[in-house]
């Protein structure tokens, strides 16, 4: 792998999980300069994309699962249904607990990768 061309700008923006989106657009030109200019830092902005929409799919695809359950569950209606329900949606809670950190940018989750000085932008 090759090494970053401004070290000092590599560490920011790994400390941004290389996400530049939530900056002022008056703010932007410099790493937009330093991502055009260095491989290093973009083939790893791509990986922290790939990383963040998997998250992203995973905790929904997480949250639909127990929410299926628990439809299941109150559609069978089995001894300790109860139980299950509560279960069920306490999956469907921590899912979409864990959806809502992801596309909030909370890199507490999988690291903050670097000085942690900003985290990542909101959903749109």
């Amino acid at each position: 792998m090759t090494e970053c061309v401004e070290p000092i700008v590599g560490k920011i923006l790994a400390g941004w999980r290389y996400d530049i989106s939530g900056l002022a657009p008056e703010m932007r030109g410099d790493y937009e300069l330093h991502f055009a200019s260095c491989e290093h830092c973009r083939s790893r902005q791509k990986v922290h994309r790939i990383i963040d929409i998997s998250l992203i799919v995973l905790a929904s695809a997480s949250a639909a699962v127990f929410l299926l359950a628990f439809a299941v569950i109150r559609y069978f209606g089995p001894r300790h249904a109860f139980w299950l329900e509560v279960g069920a949606l306490a999956g469907f809670a921590l899912s979409g607990a864990d959806l809502a950190d992801c596309c909030r940018g909370d890199s507490s989750a999988h690291g903050d990768g670097g000085c942690g000085q900003a985290r990542g932008a909101p959903c749109a």
